[in-house]
């Protein structure tokens, strides 16, 4: 079961729905290790203060997400508001910004039903967003046939839902590959979707090419001569 992130009650007129928080993604990542070689132990960093060079601790360790939550109710008593407001909400296409306390923090999330519960998805103050004006390219001009093959590409690749789309993380697939390959002694098989990087080119095909140069301006050079005498 999930960790509970917050406890608190979601405000809906005269109601209060309790509820608790819990993250709404996990991940799927492969997490790497450092190993000392000649005993097997593992390598860990800690935090030590600069100045008694004491070694601190953390209450909380746990890493989060990009403010994503699920809402779950609280106990019997906040099933029958929780159902209300989640019921209200799917039948008007309406969403509900909430603001609340989490780590010390005042944060803003959209809460939104999803399927039979409620989700939280974690909205900025307008401080924390970011507008670099110098990221726009230079003003050109583009066409109107321009316009309308880009129209006529996207039209091409639009789909009816994302669950059209091929979503796979191939990059995890081919990680797997290569430790499962190193492990049995033999080369990773190749994997679809993951880019490869260019071969370098080797140094003797570009100095072999210099002499060519060299004889040619000879020839060039005899040529003249000849025209000359």
């Amino acid at each position: 079961m999930p960790r509970v992130m917050w406890n608190g009650a979601i405000s809906f007129g005269p109601a209060a729905v309790p509820i608790t928080l819990e993250p709404a993604t996990e991940s799927h990542g492969m997490p790497f290790r450092q190993v000392h070689l000649e005993h097997g132990g593992r390598v860990r960093y800690q935090k030590r203060c600069a100045i008694d060079g004491q070694t601190l601790t953390e209450d909380d360790p746990m890493a989060f997400g990009a403010d994503d939550y699920d809402a779950r109710p609280k106990g019997d008593v906040a099933a029958q508001p929780y159902t209300l407001l989640r019921q209200a909400l799917s039948r008007t296409d309406k969403v509900a910004v909430v603001n609340y306390a989490l780590r010390g923090h005042a944060r803003l999330g959209l809460l939104r039903p999803v399927g039979e519960a409620l989700s939280s998805q974690g909205l900025r103050w307008d401080g924390e967003i970011r507008s670099p004006p110098e990221l726009a390219p230079p003003e050109t001009d583009v066409g109107k046939k321009e316009i309308e093959g880009a129209l006529t590409l996207m039209e091409t690749m639009t789909v009816a839902s994302l669950t059209y789309l091929e979503v796979i993380d191939h990059y995890t697939e081919a990680l797997h590959e290569v430790i499962e390959a190193k492990a049995e002694h033999r080369a990773p098989r190749p994997t679809e979707g993951v880019p490869t990087m260019p071969k370098p080119k080797k140094k003797g095909a570009a100095k072999k090419a210099a002499p060519a140069k060299k004889t040619a301006a000879k020839k060039t050079t005899a040529a003249r001569r000849r025209k000359s005498a």
